[in-house]
């Protein structure tokens, strides 16, 4: 859901999730690879949006962890049900230390400055400018 940063184009598109009530699924693993003066905002947190949204995140990008396939969803409860379902069946558990690795970082991420994460926009800067 990207309207080239205007939040008019957000506002005009979850009026239409919500009129026709649909549900839906957005990638939010490059969350904090943003260039200023651009600032990510979830479509989970705008207004109706919260029970028809399907937020998918992973430690990949975030934490420069790209081989740990480590990921979640944020999702209303009957939909994390489903996905539940789905998941046991068709993958495989990431390790139990990339896991306890992955864990680690978003609880430091959590209590640092934001500054932890703001390390991944310049180096993609260097590497664009």
């Amino acid at each position: 859901m990207h309207a080239a940063g205007r939040g008019c184009g957000q506002a005009f598109l979850t009026e239409i999730f919500v009129a026709e009530d649909i549900m839906l699924v957005t990638d939010e693993i490059y969350e904090h690879i943003l260039f200023p003066p651009h600032k990510h905002i979830c479509p989970a947190t705008l207004p109706g949006m919260r029970q028809r949204t399907v937020v998918v995140q992973s430690i990949s990008k975030t934490a420069s962890a790209t081989g740990w396939r480590i990921g979640w969803i944020i999702a209303p409860p009957a939909i994390t049900l489903k996905v539940r379902a789905v998941h046991d069946s068709i993958v495989i558990q990431a390790p139990t230390p990339l896991q306890k690795g992955a864990e680690r970082f978003l609880c430091v991420a959590k209590t640092q400055p934001p500054g932890l994460v703001v390390g991944l926009e310049r180096g993609f800067l260097c590497k664009i400018d």
